[in-house]
């Protein structure tokens, strides 16, 4: 709690996602692979949601289509709450496909939507944008399907609003503290384009996400990287699968189950993109995490909409490969890959071990985590130095690097003080990881 409370970061705006993962590690262990196990456990859940939807809605292929998705699997093998997003909007999801379904929303149902939405929030202080939209569509049916409330539905409601009020002075204390996020570029349209560049599953067969974030900060040529060989077909082939379901998505438009789901994703995608405007937070998909299962369902119910039963099939078959194909790409193929801090703490040790002193421009916990050491650590004559960009700025009275790691300058190094050392002292990179460059003394690159 105390390490929570002192935090400045995004993390200081997870509460109950910190400690869940504090639980785990306590329980499972705090391996890589122990750690991320328990997304196993939202994903199975989230998937038994999924297919209760499912049958409710009589759309065999929403399942199927929900469990290739590429963006389910990356985050699933990522140590961050994106997971238990999922699985808390697919439950919010499917409640409210049951409640728009039946025409009724009994107290007990209320007290889950409820518990889920608080859940959620305190999963996640971003999960307040997923409420604007989950409440649309409760309203919507609500009003719709002219379902009565009584004083048994008080409660509840009641509850959930001191909740949400508590949460919400929680993320107010957080942001007057500093925490924050990366702001990588300007918000625009861009952001809800890669937003859904990943939540539509393109991310495992167009540019990796890393390539995306530094020609998004300003090296530019994104068209010509897309138009490459390697990548066009696979996105021209899902691009033309999506593209197919825009005539029978046309012809829903007088179904209210269609209607309050677009307005439900519109709505929260909305007010993440005004909000983001309004404070310079440029968003990525994963920010958008909670609309995967409502836009699973859109897809699906597209699909099924179409009249021949032979190119509804078709379709659904090659929309499900391309997609379990990009899962494939990201999972195995190297350049989808994460960033490498275990090369590149390993490297960082070593030079350590042969007597060379180091600056790390990176993730400090990261590295710590892969086992480079404490700050300020001597090994066999090797110094580590930790650059925490928040408070040193005079580089000069730093003692001189052997090698310089410099991971996502845009975060570590804000101000372009160690950039700008680089440039001066004449270092030169000899080794490019994931999301990393590693700089040597009077070395150049091969």
């Amino acid at each position: 709690m105390a390490a929570l409370l002192a935090n400045h970061k995004s993390e200081a705006q997870m509460p109950l996602s910190m400690f869940v993962a504090w639980i785990a590690g306590k329980v499972l262990g705090e391996t890589e692979w122990q750690i991320r196990s328990l997304n196993a456990l939202w994903v199975a859940l989230a998937g038994t949601a999924v297919g209760r939807l499912g049958q409710a809605l009589r759309l065999p292929s929403l399942l199927p289509l929900f469990l290739v998705q590429p963006f389910l699997w990356y985050y699933a093998n990522e140590a961050r709450p994106y997971a238990l997003l999922i699985c808390i909007s697919a439950w919010l999801v499917a409640v409210w496909g049951s409640v728009h379904q039946d025409g009724a929303l009994s107290p007990a149902r209320l007290w889950a939507v409820c518990g889920l939405a608080v859940g959620g929030l305190a999963c996640s202080l971003l999960f307040s944008f997923a409420l604007v939209g989950f409440t649309f569509a409760f309203a919507a049916t609500i009003v719709t399907r002219r379902i009565v409330l009584t004083r048994r539905h008080l409660p509840p409601t009641a509850a959930a609003l001191l909740a949400v009020a508590t949460l919400m002075a929680y993320s107010l204390w957080t942001l007057k503290r500093g925490a924050t996020v990366a702001k990588l570029w300007g918000v625009g349209l861009s952001n809800i384009a890669f937003a859904f560049y990943e939540l539509l599953g393109f991310g495992g067969l167009g540019p990796p996400r890393h390539e995306l974030r530094e020609m998004a900060h300003g090296s530019g040529g994104i068209e010509a990287v897309m138009l490459q060989g390697r990548y066009l077909i696979g996105l021209a082939l899902l691009a033309l699968s999506y593209l197919a379901l825009v005539r029978p998505a046309w012809k829903l438009r007088r179904d209210s189950t269609t209607l309050i789901a677009t307005g439900t994703v519109v709505l929260s995608t909305g007010a993440m993109f005004a909000a983001s405007a309004v404070v310079g937070f440029p968003f990525w998909g994963r920010h958008l995490a909670f609309n995967l299962p409502i836009a699973v369902l859109l897809i699906s119910k597209a699909a099924a909409a179409m009249e021949r039963i032979l190119l509804r099939r078709l379709l659904t078959v090659s929309l499900s490969f391309l997609l379990l194909a990009s899962s494939l790409c990201q999972r195995f193929v190297p350049r989808y890959g994460k960033d490498d801090y275990r090369s590149a703490s390993r490297m960082a040790a070593a030079a350590l071990r042969s007597g060379k002193t180091v600056w790390w421009a990176a993730d400090h916990v990261t590295a710590q985590y892969y086992g480079l050491g404490a700050p300020a650590v001597q090994t066999n004559s090797g110094r580590l130095i930790w650059f925490n960009p928040e408070n040193e700025r005079d580089t000069r009275n730093k003692p001189v690097p052997d090698l310089i790691f410099l991971s996502k300058p845009e975060i570590h190094d804000p101000e372009n003080n160690v950039v700008s050392y680089i440039n001066e002292y004449g270092y030169h990179p000899t080794t490019q990881l994931i999301a990393f460059r590693i700089y040597t003394r009077n070395a150049r690159q091969d």
